[in-house]
């Protein structure tokens, strides 16, 4: 390729010699005088010199140009030869026009001489035009008839120019195609003694090997000969021996075969220890990924119920089972409770009212005890006490406390169909799990502490409206998604209005007070007991049906009626109209609940107040 383009180079010079030669020649033959303003006509000779000299130095530049220079080159001749065409008319016709074009061409790209000549050549055929017309309307016949003589002799040399460089082109672009597929082909020679060389280390190493092999088998050879020469002479000495020395040689060779047998044993004793070790290796390495994994959706969020549906789907995902159940703690009057907070399982109906106190059945019993369960075949005995599967429909089950810090927070029990289902492995990696969980569930249900701050009515500080709508719509949703009761449970003081002015605003607060203390400790920790406006209060009960909400009402009715309430100087006695209503039993979504409870409490208004009524449809 470089030697194409030196080519062009030295053929652009001998253009431009020979452009300068011809133009002088051919001006000197037709004794044209140049189109000089009056001063400068005496000074023709210093104005060719100078000429002569751009164009050397144009030959020197030709060689060495690149990019912008070029591009500047390209420019000058340009011009520089059209001012020569413009004063000495034709014959500089080769360096004004053909010139540029074949620089062009050579610097740049074919493309761009082509361009190049199609607007110089409009361009010359204008500006030579004008002048021949002229000389032709002023009867100038002879002058006209030179010019067009000078322009065909012009024209044709450069035809002839351009052809060449055309030829020149091709013969580089061939030169070019040539050379890179020498390159490929020198590129694919290369790989395929790279990889002769291979083959060859590959075959002189497998040599080397089997050298190797050979000079052992030489040396045991060797001993052999010479333990046989040893025999032979212990042979020859004594006859007598004969037999103790056939005895002692099958006594060495039967030890020797022990002996390789006791080698090969330890040998895949070995191997089956590291392949044994490699294996439990990469079982730790998937289960602290699976933890990694268990960790990152538990520390997502903050939410409790978004925590609560990560580690189900991460329990169902690590450790798939018939029945994923999470217990959680809670006190309710005074006492620790379980209740399942999540039931993902085919057998719902056998965990939607399971609540289980502390000590009671297998997960009271792990959280009690703060110690994980396995179950192999339906029950197992425990320090005299037999516990058994959530449901006689599932053989094996192992249970784990929820533990953040010293806190017990409740347990996660998995339940499976057939017996021995849990492998002490899989315990082992439930019990991480929880360690995981309990921290992810102490800070879930410490941001839940922190919000429902701020949800509170502030006299009686329980929660407020705007919470009992939202969490109404929250639980009825995941009631449905679970399959476990909702109960709504609306309360009204009957002759608050009377109370209020007996004893004054500041007494009636206090008697929302003590009402308000009666709800709280009538409720258990998981229910939401608010204040809805004056004298109405709500209490939603989460894992209740409308039977054990109807009981929870019952227990605030009769501590209501059984209280006499405000300063002692003026006693106010007070009772309690209170409505009952559930999901599934009497609604279906939060708006329907709310108006089946709205309707119940109006039956226990119209019935004379002091009463707990179902909305009878």
């Amino acid at each position: 390729m470089q030697d194409g383009s030196d080519r062009l180079r030295l053929f652009l010079i001998g253009t431009r010699l020979g452009g300068v030669v011809l133009g002088l020649t051919l001006t000197q033959m037709h004794k044209i005088a140049p189109a000089l303003p009056e001063p400068l006509k005496p000074h023709v000779t210093l104005l060719t010199l100078a000429i002569l000299f751009y164009q050397l130095l144009g030959c020197v530049l030709s060689h060495f140009a690149r990019g912008p220079v070029a591009g500047i080159l390209v420019l000058l001749d340009t011009v520089i030869g059209f001012a020569l065409g413009r004063i000495f008319g034709a014959p500089y016709l080769l360096l004004g026009f053909t010139l540029p074009v074949l620089e062009a061409a050579c610097f740049f790209s074919a493309s761009a001489g082509l361009f190049l000549a199609l607007i110089g050549g409009v361009f010359y055929a204008a500006v030579l035009a004008l002048p021949l017309l002229s000389s032709m309307r002023d009867g100038s016949d002879l002058t006209a008839q030179a010019s067009l003589q000078l322009i065909a002799v012009e024209g044709v040399f450069s035809f002839i120019l351009l052809y060449l460089c055309s030829l020149t082109l091709g013969e580089t672009r061939q030169r070019a195609q040539f050379v890179e597929e020498m390159h490929q082909e020198k590129d694919l020679l290369y790989q395929e003694m790279q990889k002769k060389t291979q083959d060859i280390g590959k075959i002189y190493a497998e040599v080397g090997q089997r050298e190797t092999v050979a000079t052992e088998l030489e040396t045991r050879l060797k001993r052999a000969e010479r333990e046989k020469l040893e025999l032979e002479d212990q042979l020859l000495q004594a006859v007598e021996d004969l037999d103790r020395l056939k005895l002692a040689s099958e006594h060495i060779g039967q030890a020797s075969e022990q002996r390789e047998g006791q080698i090969s044993q330890e040998l895949k004793r070995y191997k089956s220890q590291a392949e044994r070790e490699m294996f439990l290796m990469q079982k730790r390495l998937e289960r602290e990924t699976r933890l990694l994994g268990v960790l990152r959706d538990l520390t997502g969020t903050l939410a409790l119920n978004d925590t609560l549906l990560a580690l189900t789907n991460q329990l169902q995902t690590v450790l798939p089972s018939q029945s994923c159940v999470i217990f959680l703690v809670d006190e309710v009057d005074g006492r620790r409770e379980l209740y399942p907070e999540v039931a993902a399982s085919p057998y719902t109906d056998a965990f939607r009212n399971r609540i289980l106190q502390m000590g009671e059945e297998a997960p009271g019993w792990c959280v009690a005890r703060v110690r994980p369960l396995r179950i192999e075949n339906g029950s197992v005995q425990v320090e005299g006490t037999t516990l058994s599967t959530l449901t006689p429909y599932e053989k094996s089950a192992v249970i784990c406390p929820l533990r953040a810090g010293q806190d017990v927070l409740g347990a996660i029990y998995l339940g499976r169909n057939d017996a021995n289902e849990f492998s002490p492995e899989e315990q082992d990696l439930l019990l991480r799990i929880c360690e995981l969980a309990g921290s992810a569930l102490g800070n879930s249900l410490e941001y839940q502490r922190h919000i429902q701050r701020g949800l509170h009515d502030p006299v009686t500080h329980l929660y407020n409206s705007l919470y009992l709508e939202e969490r109404l719509k929250e639980e009825v949703m995941r009631g449905r998604r679970y399959t476990y009761p909702v109960s709504l449970i609306l309360l009204d003081l009957d002759g608050f209005v009377a109370a209020l002015e007996k004893v004054g605003e500041a007494g009636a607060h206090k008697i929302l007070v003590d009402v308000a203390e009666i709800v709280r400790v009538a409720t258990r920790e998981t229910d939401v007991p608010c204040r809805i406006e004056n004298d109405d209060f709500g209490i939603l009960c989460v894992h209740t049906d409308r039977d054990r909400a109807k009981a929870v009402g019952e227990r605030i009715r009769a501590a209501v009626a059984s209280t006499v309430f405000g300063p002692p100087a003026v006693p106010v006695k007070l009772s309690a109209s209170v409505g009952v209503a559930g999901v599934p039993h009497d609604a279906t979504n939060e708006e329907m609940l709310q108006k089946r409870a709205l309707d119940a409490l109006e039956t226990a208004r119209t019935g004379g107040g002091n009463r707990v009524c179902f909305w009878d449809g």
